[in-house]
Parts: structure tokens; sequence; C-alpha cells
């Protein structure tokens, strides 16, 4: 990290009640945004992302064997998530077909 760019922002009260003491082991948290910007770029200071609270997410994620995941690190794979009594957890996305797959007409029968 470089310094107080790169800081974890200060959450204010509601919020770090909610993660701190709310948050279980193996949560998953799910940024619907960009991918997070690096330091210094001009994407850096658009919101969202915002590369401090990201920050404060992967601190969490470090102490409590979390996830922290943004929606287009990899805009081909969907972030699909199983929610049952023992917790939260990841499925794996099935492998998405070319477009020219997708767009090809189906075989006909008979």
């Amino acid at each position: 990290m470089n310094g107080k760019e790169d800081d974890p922002t200060k959450p204010v009260p509601d919020v770090k009640w909610l993660m701190e003491e709310q948050g279980q082991n193996r949560f998953i948290i799910i940024s619907s945004s960009q991918k997070i910007p690096l330091p210094g770029t001009k994407e850096g200071n658009d919101q969202p992302p915002h590369r401090k609270a990201a920050n404060y997410y992967k601190k969490l994620q470090n102490g409590r064997n979390g996830s922290f995941k943004v929606t287009m690190d990899d805009p081909k794979k969907p972030i699909k998530v199983e929610i049952s009594s023992s917790g939260a957890s990841f499925l794996a996305a099935p492998a998405l077909l070319p477009a020219s797959s997708a767009a090809a007409k189906p075989m006909r029968a008979g």
C-alpha cells in the first residue's frame, strides 16, 4: 500500500457495527462495480468503486476467512452464491459458450 492513498476507509458507526460485530466467519462481500482502480490512475478518483472501501473489506476478510469479490473483475464469469443453513458459499459458474456457438442454430431432430 502507498500510505494514506490506500489506507482502508474508516467506516461510519453503523457500518462498523454491521461489519465488525455482526459479520460472521467465512462471509462473502460482493461489490457490483467496475474493477477496483489502481492507485495513482485517473480512474482511481472515480466512484464506485472506492479503493479505500475495498481495502477495508479486504482487511476484514483476512481475519475471518472471508471473501471479497468485484463483479467486473471477470465480466464473463458470473458470481454465483448459495446460501444454506451452514452459511454462504460460491458455486462454480458454468463455462460460457463463445458468441458464435450461442448464436448458431440448434440441430433439428427427425
